[in-house]
């Protein structure tokens, strides 16, 4: 049994396939609309070219990863996948199956905070991952804007999730769209009222809080690792206050301006 097997809609309509990417399109269509109508600062870059370019990287990502990346990765699940199948129900099946689901998406939350925490801690990763902090500016596409090195390192690193609780590489594609809208609402360009955002930091990563981790200082980059709540950032002590005021600058002092799309490639030191 999968977790998206839990999910009756999303299996029986093959969900995954038509309805999720196209939610993920309108949602990045309605964050876009927001950014134009309640900006948080003012953008130095042309809108239509940043879509171009970080769009650009994420097609190359998802063909990438959708072929040639996850394909080995499958093939070392499935090498010892009957050794480890529906381990979760193990220790959860006397769960209803939404608060299964609930409670392996927080682990899943968890782990990509460590491996969030990784990059920053290892020069060799962040090498990858400085591909998505060069960016002067900051909107929603920027949560597309991976370099495929990280994206190939990342997939090894959930591949460990899946084998240590026995899930399918389907279940990593529904956590990873689930990833991927609370990733277009941190990057957003978006000025909230600080009542709302302060509301909303309670459980999940804002906007302001995110827009911190992106700055060119190196103290507040290393804050603000999670992705969807808030919560490990406050266990682990990588939470800041809001600050009413966006960041002053974003970036990395080594990159004075946007890297190109293929210089942002190939800047790998």
């Amino acid at each position: 049994m999968t977790i998206s097997s839990l999910l009756p809609f999303f299996n029986s309509f093959h969900i995954e396939k038509a309805f999720i990417p196209l939610f993920l399109f309108f949602v990045f269509l309605f964050f876009t609309f927001l950014e134009w109508r309640f900006p948080l600062r003012m953008m130095t870059e042309k809108k239509r070219y940043r879509l171009l370019k970080n769009g650009g990287y994420f097609f190359l990502n998802s063909f990438l990863g959708r072929g040639l990346f996850i394909s080995l990765f499958l093939f070392a699940i499935e090498y010892r996948w009957y050794d480890w199948r529906d381990l979760h129900q193990q220790y959860l099946h006397f769960l209803p199956p939404l608060l299964m689901w609930l409670i392996l998406y927080l682990c899943y939350d968890l782990f990509i905070y460590s491996w969030h925490r990784l990059n920053h801690r290892i020069d060799f990763l962040f090498a990858f991952h400085q591909l998505h902090h060069a960016d002067r500016n900051m909107d929603v596409s920027t949560g597309l804007r991976f370099h495929p090195g990280e994206y190939f390192f990342s997939y090894a690193f959930k591949s460990i999730f899946l084998l240590a609780l026995g899930l399918e590489i389907k279940d990593l594609f529904l956590f990873d769209s689930i990833l991927l809208f609370f990733s277009f609402f941190q990057h957003a360009n978006l000025k909230m009222p600080l009542s709302l955002e302060h509301f909303l930091g309670q459980i999940f990563i804002t906007p302001r809080m995110h827009d911190i981790h992106h700055s060119i200082e190196s103290v507040e980059m290393n804050s603000y690792f999670g992705t969807s709540f808030v919560f490990w950032d406050k266990l682990f002590r990588t939470q800041k206050p809001i600050k009413s005021q966006p960041t002053n600058q974003l970036g990395l002092s080594k990159f004075p301006e946007t890297p190109s799309f293929l210089s942002g490639l190939f800047s790998l030191k």
